[in-house]
């Protein structure tokens, strides 16, 4: 369903926006409502949830004269110092009945606190009709978008605040639903709670930051592909016994202790649409292959249960080395990995609305980049996807996860993995088949000048740039177990201590790697959180895996 806010009649754009950029508040009474850090608009984020991200710091708006961020008002409304009653202000927004929205701004030096509608005094639209009725209208959101007093945006959403506060530094934003299409004369009501001198409230259009449209990757027949050199399409009911169908028969499933990562819980169920379980190596988590499923004619779906999915699904992972890189033995340094993803329309409510991992390429992580252990640049590496869940039904973006690089390397800071936002084409919608295409390459051993980049859809939705993923080798260690030195944890007597380029000691703990920390596989356990099992069942699919050595798109 699409609603149209406004309709900007001047210089702005006419066009109807999904409901996913409705401006929000973040007045849901939800985990993600209540949370400071993931509810409503602030001066960074235009969904703090859906992760839609303004384009300019502090709001995107259009003047009078059709500039983006231009100075020129709509309308203005003078008001005075008043400190212990209130005043109205009354702007013409008539040239507004188009926008997408409405941005206030305070042209005076003080700080103006105006009527929120969560208030006793909410603004109010007064619309006078071709037919000679007038009606009124409420705010459906507003929200001050205030900066902090070091210059960095406020993190905590002020939507559901009894006023929008509103100093020199900052704007407000505010919407009103879809209006009639006979309007002749439109008026915005605002009441000012207090201020602290003269000034005036001056009316602009307010742009939706939609991100620009990439250009898809070519979609080619994997069969008649060079560098191909993975491809699963889960169409036979012994994929997870074979090779696959890689044009490399080294392209094997997960090599390590079997061809899956946990001890068998709920067992595997693989059969074409049938429900009788296959005892195998499985996984703690029930799947499922079965014609009609996928993208086009199978796929695998994985059901995330309750009571048996408390740490993930390892369906697989495909080693890399001597599949990607004619070298033998090396890993590769660049690659990209393809796949189609569907999460179903169940997929929210989990545990405190947790999220989960997906499918990405990693390097060699079991000494370090994954589970609470922090890559450094000498022991591993990580970049695989995750996803955030949106739990409030008030949020336009409910029903929609968001996509991130869940990433361990080597510059990170804490325990467990940095969280790389995307912008708007990584919020992809429940019940809807999705390609995803990852794209990574390593950095120059020592060099800041890695790279990876993950498209949606065709779309550039996440780019995580300057990327340390491997340091210089050790010689003679090489790579391997290389912690770490701090006040708390320092080196034992005798051990061999290194240095790195940004000042950063460690000592070797005596294994070393069979590694040039390239991308050494795909990792493509799924699951939601990271220790808390769902409170309900919900699936899952996966389609169309491939390796290769150039981006070849979705078929």
């Amino acid at each position: 369903m699409v609603r149209c806010i406004l309709l900007l009649l001047l210089a702005v754009p006419r066009w109807c926006l999904a409901d996913v950029w409705e401006l929000y508040d973040g007045n849901g009474d939800t985990p993600q409502g209540r949370s400071v850090k993931q509810a409503g608009v602030t001066c960074t984020w235009f969904n703090t949830a859906g992760g839609l991200r303004w384009n300019n710091r502090g709001g995107d708006w259009t003047d009078a004269e059709g500039v983006a961020q231009g100075k020129t008002p709509f309308s203005t409304g003078d008001y005075g110092r008043q400190l212990s009653s209130t005043q109205e202000v009354l702007l013409d927004v008539t040239k507004l009945v188009g926008a997408e929205g409405i941005v206030l701004k305070n042209t005076g030096d003080n700080v103006v606190f105006v009527g929120s509608r969560e208030s006793v005094y909410p603004p109010v639209l007064q619309l006078k009709l071709s037919d000679g009725s007038t009606i009124k209208r409420s705010a459906t959101a507003d929200a001050s978008l205030p900066f902090l007093y070091a210059g960095l945006c406020q993190t905590t959403p002020t939507g559901k605040g009894s006023a929008l506060v509103m100093g020199q530094r900052n704007v407000a934003v505010m919407a009103f639903g879809k209006l009639p299409a006979n309007v002749v004369k439109a008026t915005l009501k605002l009441t000012i709670v207090s201020s602290y001198g003269d000034g005036a409230l001056a009316t602009f259009a307010m742009r939706t930051p939609r991100p620009p449209a990439s250009v898809a990757a070519a979609s080619l027949p994997v069969s008649t592909s060079p560098g191909v050199y993975y491809y699963e399409s889960w169409e036979t009911d012994d994929w997870w016994t074979r090779t696959g169908t890689s044009h490399r028969p080294s392209a094997q499933w997960t090599q390590d202790g079997g061809r899956f990562n946990y001890p068998s819980q709920g067992g595997l169920w693989i059969a074409d649409g049938s429900s009788e379980p296959v005892t195998a190596q499985g996984t703690n988590g029930l799947v499922q292959v079965s014609r009609g499923t996928g993208a086009k004619g199978r796929g695998l779906m994985i059901v995330y249960h309750p009571t048996l999915l408390g740490y993930g699904v390892g369906v697989s992972r495909v080693i890399l080395r001597n599949v990607i890189d004619d070298r033998s033995g090396t890993d590769p340094n660049s690659a990209w990995l393809t796949y189609r993803i569907k999460y179903g329309k169940e997929f929210y409510g989990f545990a405190n609305c947790e999220g989960g991992k997906a499918p990405g390429l990693s390097g060699p992580a079991h000494l370090c980049g994954g589970s609470g252990s922090p890559a450094n640049g000498y022991c591993g590496w990580s970049l695989r996807l995750s996803y955030k869940l949106i739990c409030d039904e008030q949020n336009p973006a409910f029903g929609h996860v968001r996509l991130y690089m869940y990433a361990y390397h080597g510059r990170m800071g804490g325990y467990y993995g940095q969280n790389i936002l995307g912008n708007a084409h990584a919020l992809i919608e429940l019940d809807k088949w999705h390609c995803v295409e990852q794209y990574v390459r390593v950095n120059t051993p020592g060099i800041a000048d890695g790279t990876s980049q993950v498209y949606v859809n065709g779309n550039l939705a996440i780019d995580f740039d300057n990327l340390y993923l491997r340091a210089v080798k050790p010689e003679p260690e090489g790579y391997g177990n290389w912690k770490k030195i701090t006040p708390y944890h320092p080196a034992p007597a005798g051990a061999r201590v290194i240095k790195d380029n940004f000042g950063r000691s460690f000592w070797f703990g005596g294994k070393s790697l069979d590694s040039d920390l390239g991308i050494y596989m795909a990792r493509m356990e799924v699951h939601n959180g990271g220790v808390t099992p769902p409170q309900k069942s919900a699936q899952m699919w996966l389609d169309e895996m491939k390796v290769s050595h150039r981006r070849i798109g979705c078929n």
